[in-house]
C-alpha cells in the first residue's frame, strides 16, 4: 500500500508541475458516517485546506443523502467555514455559510460505474454579506478492475457562477481508494482551470479519511 501511495504522489507531482497552474493547494478531509441505511446516509465532516503550504480554510460540514428512485438520489449539504484572510491592508478571519442541493444519478454497467452529480449552492460571507450562487455538474466513471483493490475514479466538474455571467471553471482529476480495517482513505488530485476570472489556475492534492459504519 505504501508503494502505491508513493507512486501516486510521484506521478502527480510531475503531472501537476507540467500544467499551467499558478497556485498549489492541499486539502485534508475527515468524515464520520453518523447514519447509514439502505436508502439514506448522514455524514459529519471536518475539512482543512492549505494554499501553497499556508493554512487557509477550516470547514465544518453536514451532508445528508437519500434515494429518490432506483437510480436517482438527492442530497443536502450544509457548511460553516472560517477563512484566514492574509491579503490586503485589513487582515483577519472571515466566516461564511454555504448550502448546496445535489441530485445524483448512478449507472452500474458491470465493467465500470458511472455517477453524475448536479448541484446548486448558495454561499454568503457574514461580515460584508458577499454572496455567490453557483451551479455544478460532475460526471465521473470508475472502472471495475478484476482482482484489483484500488479502482481509480476519473471525474470532470463544471462550476458556473450565476452572479457573474461569464465566469466559470472546470476541474479535471481522479482519486484512488485505500482501505485499512475500518478506515477508508481516498487520495486524489485535480487541476482547476478558471475562465475569465481573476483567480489563478490551481493544482489540488487531497486526502480523504472516512470512519464509521
Amino acid at each position: 500500500m505504501k508503494g502505491t501511495v508513493c507512486a501516486f504522489f510521484l506521478v502527480f507531482f510531475f503531472f501537476g508541475s507540467s500544467l499551467n497552474a499558478q497556485e498549489n493547494r492541499q486539502w485534508l478531509n475527515t468524515t464520520y458516517e453518523a447514519l447509514e441505511s439502505e436508502i439514506s446516509s448522514l455524514k459529519l465532516s471536518q475539512r482543512f485546506r492549505w494554499r501553497s503550504q499556508d493554512f487557509q480554510l477550516w470547514i465544518s460540514e453536514i451532508d445528508y443523502k437519500t434515494d429518490l428512485t432506483k437510480r436517482f438520489s438527492g442530497g443536502l449539504e450544509l457548511r460553516y467555514q472560517i477563512e484566514r484572510d492574509r491579503d490586503g491592508g485589513i487582515q483577519g478571519n472571515r466566516a461564511s455559510g454555504r448550502v448546496r442541493l445535489n441530485l445524483y444519478h448512478e449507472i452500474k454497467l458491470g465493467s465500470f460505474d458511472i455517477e453524475n452529480r448536479a448541484g446548486i449552492q448558495y454561499k454568503q460571507r457574514f461580515d460584508d454579506g458577499a454572496e455567490e450562487l453557483i451551479i455544478r455538474f460532475r460526471p465521473q466513471i470508475t472502472p471495475q478492475i478484476k482482482n484489483f483493490k484500488y479502482d481509480p475514479t476519473f471525474r470532470i466538474e463544471y462550476l458556473k457562477n450565476i452572479k457573474k455571467s461569464f465566469d466559470y471553471s472546470i476541474r479535471y482529476g481522479f482519486k484512488i481508494p485505500i482501505k485499512w480495517e475500518r478506515n477508508r482513505f481516498e487520495i486524489g488530485y485535480f487541476y482547476e482551470q478558471f475562465k475569465l476570472q481573476s483567480q489563478p489556475n490551481r493544482n489540488v492534492i487531497f486526502l480523504n479519511h472516512r470512519l464509521g459504519r
